[in-house]
């Protein structure tokens, strides 16, 4: 009797254990997209590696539309150099150092040095990282000229209903452009089950983001934290009822003059990674340096607001330096 029962309990034990892991397998390949970027594409040495925004490593993507006709960038004469030489030279040197790939230089308006490596070129479009995160900060600033975000002061509950509890309710527009939201402070590790993980490449990144909870008071702590921006694409895309990229293109990269450019996106049709992603050339990255160094203008025209600019380079309460 002993004997059947212990049989019994082992095949029970076999059984569940089987049924344990086909669920597992299963919950796996629901998400396959995912598994296969946290096994190629989610750590920095592989973007160190591959610093280019294949659609093999990262997927999907959607397009940015810019200009047939890139608009053109000053570059200097032989008379028009106003940086040595070695000054270059060492420049240079250092961003070899780096594994970089490529390296310009504007002085005085004109395009002093021009430089690619690693096999690059200037049609090539490179990984922005956190560049993205000041053109998400920029976009903000469009939809509240284009009144479809009432002001910086506002809770995001009033553009994020999922936020409406006393906690979240508290945090305001400008606390996630000033990285001060007091949301949980990103963690880095391996552990493909962490949400922090899944903020990084996960498929669903709207439910992720909303997942953070508040950790300290909003406004009293600077927190470089990349959930911030995908709030606010978030709300950008809410208040405008259109899709980023297409909000991106009208509002500053064609009036830029810059290249047709690319976001990474969590899944088909889906969110933007606002904190890093958006693939363009240097040339088109040099086109917003310009512009900022204009205070806004292209050509002499406002394309960023003014008053948003001057917003922009505003000192925060929380990181005043």
């Amino acid at each position: 009797m002993d004997r059947k029962r212990t049989v019994n309990w082992r095949r029970r034990v076999i059984w569940t254990v089987l049924l344990v892991v086909v669920a597992f397998v299963l919950w796996i390949a629901s998400d396959r997209v995912y598994w296969d970027r946290y096994l190629h594409a989610h750590t920095l040495e592989s973007f160190s590696e591959h610093p280019y925004p294949t659609i093999e490593r990262l997927y999907p993507q959607e397009a940015v539309p810019g200009v047939d006709s890139p608009r053109a960038i000053p570059v200097a004469s032989g008379s028009e150099r106003t940086i040595r030489a070695d000054a270059l030279e060492a420049a240079e040197r250092y961003a070899r150092s780096t594994n970089s790939t490529s390296l310009l230089v504007l002085h005085r308006g004109k395009l002093q040095y021009e430089a690619y490596w690693e096999g690059s070129n200037a049609d090539t479009p490179v990984y922005s990282f956190s560049m993205h995160k000041t053109i998400v900060g920029m976009m903000v600033g469009f939809a509240i000229a284009d009144g479809k975000v009432g002001s910086v002061e506002d809770s995001v509950a009033k553009y994020l209903p999922e936020w409406s509890d006393p906690e979240h309710s508290q945090i305001r527009i400008k606390h996630l452009l000033q990285m001060s939201s007091g949301i949980e402070s990103m963690q880095y590790g391996d552990n493909p089950f962490s949400k922090h993980q899944r903020r990084q490449i996960g498929t669903d990144l709207e439910s992720t983001a909303l997942s953070f909870n508040v950790q300290v008071p909003p406004g009293q702590r600077f927190d470089y934290n990349g959930v911030n921006p995908t709030l606010l694409v978030m709300i950008i895309e809410r208040t405008t009822g259109r899709r980023y990229a297409e909000y991106l293109s009208e509002k500053l990269w064609k009036p830029l003059g810059n290249r047709t450019a690319h976001v990474w996106l969590d899944h088909e049709g889906g969110l933007v990674f606002a904190a890093t992603s958006l693939f363009a050339t240097p040339r088109d990255w040099l086109r917003i340096g310009i512009m900022m160094l204009d205070q806004g203008r292209v050509d002499g025209q406002e394309v960023l607001p003014a008053a948003w600019f001057r917003h922009m380079i505003t000192a925060s309460p929380t990181n005043p330096v």
